[in-house]
């Protein structure tokens, strides 16, 4: 029964790994397929998309508040438009908040 319980332990501890070295190596795949689009213009077939991500992203780096409670600044006061949890819009406002102009940040 103990050996049982080991081996379901040594198991989930041996995927846990795999798992995060998959997430890595993915990571590290798309960072030069992202560096090659850091160049282009927020227009596009999607430009209302990628102008309302920017601004988002813009709001999290001049006024960062938590990710429930954020503010897309269109539509005039209040400012608050939540169409989605904004996932990509915090991974986009770290390098933003860092230096990196939004539109490569995006």
């Amino acid at each position: 029964m103990v050996l049982e319980k080991e081996t379901r332990t040594a198991t989930r501890t041996d995927r846990s790994r795999w798992v995060s070295l998959f997430f890595l190596v993915l990571v590290l795949l798309s960072v030069p397929l992202r560096l090659t689009q850091t160049g282009h213009p927020l227009t596009g077939k999607h430009w209302g998309r990628q102008a309302q991500t920017a601004i988002t992203v813009w709001s999290f780096v001049e006024n960062p508040v938590s990710p429930p409670d954020y503010r897309t600044p269109v539509f005039g006061p209040p400012w608050q438009v939540q169409m989605e949890f904004p996932t990509y819009q915090l991974a986009a406002a770290l390098p933003a908040s860092l230096g990196m102009e939004i539109n490569a940040a995006k």
